[in-house]
């Protein structure tokens, strides 16, 4: 066989190879795309379930949040002695307390918080509170 004839039959072989993988490149990059997506998919996951794992643990081990109205007598102790209620929510989300994210929820919550404990809080009108203090805390004891 001449070197033509030798390379008319390589040519005829590669040229079914390439037939061959013509016919398959469709399903192989459908195969290719799919991969790559389902890379991405699975790197996203693991992320997310990280950060569900990272937040679970500091919601668990997060102090639990202090009472609203001891947060709000140290308020008054330390700004008083009496204050509006804007500005007594103001020094409270300051200070650390969460709240809904709502003002007018904030607004009634903590309203209602220091109306109902007349013991330690005072409306002295206008939606000024003051607190009550005891007689131990008015001569200077602890008590």
């Amino acid at each position: 066989m001449d070197v033509i004839e030798t390379a008319k039959a390589r040519y005829a072989e590669l040229k079914t190879q390439i037939e061959a993988a013509d016919a398959v490149r469709p399903e192989f990059q459908k195969l290719e795309e799919f991969l790559k997506t389902a890379e991405e998919l699975k790197q996203q996951h693991s992320a997310r379930r990280r950060a569900d794992k990272d937040s679970i643990v500091s919601f668990v081990l997060r102090p639990p949040a202090e009472d609203t109205s001891n947060m709000a007598e140290k308020v008054l102790d330390q700004f008083g002695p009496k204050l509006p209620i804007l500005d007594i929510i103001s020094r409270l989300k300051e200070a650390g307390w969460r709240g809904s994210g709502d003002e007018r929820k904030d607004y009634k919550n903590i309203y209602t918080t220091l109306s109902t404990k007349p013991k330690r809080f005072r409306n002295i009108g206008m939606a000024t509170f003051e607190r009550v203090k005891t007689i131990s805390q008015k001569s200077g004891r602890q008590g």
